[in-house]
């Protein structure tokens, strides 16, 4: 029983505190708590972050598209993924676009 007690007891760590179990704690404006050694906020955040992508800010559940490479990005709480397709108007060498007819050396 030992064990048991001490993963009921087992704390968090958040921004280089560790915060003990049960304890309510501010992440952005979000009340957040910990919980068996995780923090767990509300879902969907409260209070979602912008992202910052190549020197543009976009909102929380914005998408668009990555003009270099033609890739669909979304900002999901201050974090970018991108799903990689291909331009339609372009040719594909090693990630970059280069116009159609263009010649490579």
């Amino acid at each position: 029983m030992v064990g048991a007690a001490a993963a009921q007891e087992e704390g968090c760590a958040h921004d280089g505190l560790l915060v003990s179990s049960g304890e309510v704690l501010t992440v952005g404006c979000d009340s957040c708590s910990c919980q068996n050694g995780k923090i767990v906020c509300p879902q969907p955040p409260t209070c979602p972050r912008q992202c910052f992508y190549k020197e543009h800010h976009h909102e929380h559940g914005a998408t668009w598209t990555n003009t270099d490479t033609c890739d669909s990005c979304t900002c999901t709480d201050g974090t970018v993924s991108c799903i990689s397709k291909e331009c339609p108007d372009k040719c594909s060498v090693n990630g970059m676009n280069y116009d159609v007819g263009r010649s490579l050396r």
